[in-house]
């Protein structure tokens, strides 16, 4: 696999796409043919960060790259992720903090569990809601 030193335009836009979306240093690489070293080189260069949360480490069989066609679109999973409540004690950083009135089977509240927006503790879904909820609230 040969590489050379300089970035397109074009892997550059596909190396933040794929970093925003959650993939991690291995898959970007493979999709813009460098060495992972260089992906990660070029990511501190750029002092891209992510909030914390799951590394996509595989691509799914519709959206891994190929040589002969031009990267795909971020992967839909990580926009509209389908997302399961999950228990208290086993919430990630990533996760909506939405309580919901479930409980799991050792009796403990349930979070929402879908991926949050950056700089909220929900989801989109859950922020529209308690945003718009608290400003109607005031009026």
């Amino acid at each position: 696999m040969a590489h050379s030193n300089e970035w397109s335009d074009k892997a550059e836009i596909t190396l933040r796409q794929l970093f925003n979306a959650g993939a991690s240093a291995a898959l970007i690489a493979e999709a813009v043919e460098k060495t992972r070293s260089a992906v990660c080189g070029k990511i501190k260069r750029l002092r891209l960060h992510r909030e914390s949360g799951p590394i996509m480490t595989k691509f799914g069989r519709s959206s891994c790259p190929s040589k002969k066609t031009p990267p795909a679109p971020l992967p839909k999973f990580i926009a509209e992720a389908v997302s399961e409540p999950v228990s208290i004690l086993r919430a990630k950083p990533h996760h909506c903090r939405a309580v919901l009135d479930e409980r799991d089977p050792k009796g403990l509240a349930m979070f929402c569990g879908a991926r949050k927006v950056p700089g909220s503790p929900w989801c989109a879904k859950h922020k529209r809601k308690f945003v718009v909820t608290a400003y109607v609230g005031r009026a």
